[in-house]
């Protein structure tokens, strides 16, 4: 009987240490409930055989223990509601976000292939996107969108990828509508905003100016509005109503949307400018749609100029030598996938 009660006593041990192995383990669910523990141990007391008990598969364990060291990344499913999301990184000096695969699909955290950070002996432990091993003024992570080698300084991408729209713009007229002359009949007096000469165009009459030539008086509104003068005080302190000109002229070009100009205002031309910065010299620069520019051995021509109406504001520019032609942008805000799925 005490040989019974000495296996009995190690059996009780050796079951709390499986149990105690099962939970630390994590998640996994215990086969046993609170009360059959009880039933157990009375047994036990009892000197009762106790009930078969299952074996633990040691593989299973095994992979169990490699998955919580190793946990894998998390997807949605038509049962779970729970997820974690992929990895994202946000590229170096810009706005883009890039949805980063796991290192089993090839690329690092930063979004780079395993196989050409090698290929040009490149570290794969550290962060290498924002660095510039040879010196020329390109990071590598741009010089990998550029299929171009992050380690000779003569081989790197066009300058057009340091270049950066800052700002887009609406340009005005150059000359504000002023008022009605009735000298030698009614014409209309429209003068330079940069300087003292005023043109006194007639209708169907082409204003003279260099600037902006062909256009011709089409139209004329007299209209008057009437507005409190904060400046001009009645009896009783208030101020006073005024009528104010308010008056429009309309202007018209072939090939143009017509111009409304309004008494004393300028007006806006519906052509656009860009402010550009190149990085690399940290130069400033604005040009319009047929502008030729020079960024370093290289002339660029611009081709088109996108306000933010429903997008980032967007430049397209020609290398004159080379023919290829880049979009600029003031922001990245599409997200890219880097993997090889």
């Amino acid at each position: 009987m005490d040989f019974l009660k000495g296996i009995l006593h190690h059996w009780e041990h050796g079951l709390l240490f499986i149990l105690f192995v099962l939970l630390a383990g994590g998640g996994v669910a215990l086969a046993v409930s609170l009360n059959e523990l009880e039933k157990i141990k009375r047994l036990v007391l009892e000197h009762q055989v106790p009930p078969a008990v299952t074996a633990l598969d040691p593989q299973a364990l095994d992979k169990l223990l490699a998955t919580l060291e190793a946990p894998p990344l998390w997807g949605t499913n038509s049962s779970h509601r729970t997820f974690i999301a992929p990895p994202v990184v946000r590229l170096p000096n810009s706005n883009e976000i890039i949805v980063v695969s796991s290192k089993e699909n090839g690329y690092t955290q930063e979004g780079l292939p395993w196989e050409w950070l090698r290929q040009y002996h490149l570290p794969s432990d550290r962060p290498v996107a924002d660095t510039d091993p040879d010196h020329d003024g390109f990071t590598v992570y741009e010089e990998y969108l550029a299929h171009t080698n992050p380690i000779d300084p003569k081989s790197h991408p066009d300058d057009s990828f340091k270049l950066r729209v800052v700002e887009v713009f609406e340009l005005e007229f150059p000359f504000v509508f002023n008022g009605v002359e009735e000298f030698e009949g009614k014409s209309y007096s429209i003068c330079r905003k940069d300087s003292a000469r005023t043109y006194f165009v007639k209708m169907n009459e082409i204003l003279p100016d260099p600037d902006f030539p062909g256009y011709q008086v089409v139209d004329f509104h007299e209209k008057f509005e009437k507005q409190l003068d904060p400046t001009i005080k009645d009896g009783n302190g208030l101020p006073l109503v005024r009528k104010i000109d308010v008056s429009e002229l309309v202007l018209s070009k072939p090939g143009s949307v017509p111009t409304t100009f309004v008494k004393g205002k300028p007006a806006k031309s519906g052509q656009y400018e860009a402010r550009l910065k190149f990085s690399l010299e940290n130069r400033i620069f604005e040009a319009r749609v047929g502008d030729v520019f020079q960024l370093r051995n290289q002339r660029y021509q611009v081709l088109e100029i996108h306000p933010a109406f429903s997008g980032p504001e967007e430049v397209k520019i020609r290398n004159e030598g080379t023919e290829q032609e880049f979009v600029l942008k003031s922001q990245e805000s599409e997200f890219r996938k880097l993997s090889s799925n």
